[in-house]
């Protein structure tokens, strides 16, 4: 049996696949945070719905819409979740798939703030530069 927040977390990724932003952002608290790492135009602390918002439209735009996670493993307890997803997206021809780690801390059963890991920092960077 999965661990609540598994389920929870599950069903935010899935929400972000479909583009439902209304439904995604009900597994957030009002002032979730996340921390891009990086020297590429995605990187930097974006908090917020108004913030999130435009970084998944920015995303959207650099990848013509082709941006994916695929969720490969989840490691959850009831103050952080691990996801481990596999990152595609395509751009003016060229192709990115990254193995990714998401380290989310939870506040009162909802996603409070996310870590973002890639595989290969050097190649997110260079993608979406």
């Amino acid at each position: 049996m999965a661990h609540v927040m598994e389920t929870i977390v599950r069903e935010a990724y899935d929400a972000f696949a479909k583009q439902d932003a209304d439904h995604l952002f009900e597994f957030f608290t009002d002032d979730v945070r996340f921390h891009i790492p990086g020297r590429g135009t995605l990187a930097g602390t974006y908090q917020g719905r108004g913030e999130l918002t435009s970084l998944f439209q920015k995303i959207d735009e650099l990848t013509d819409g082709t941006f994916e996670l695929e969720v490969q493993h989840v490691l959850a307890d009831y103050e952080f979740v691990v996801v481990l997803v596999l990152s595609t997206a395509e751009r003016a021809g060229e192709s990115y798939e990254g193995q990714d780690v998401h380290i989310w801390r939870i506040v009162r059963g909802k996603l409070a703030e996310v870590w973002i890991r890639p595989e290969d920092q050097y190649a997110a960077d260079a993608f979406f530069s």
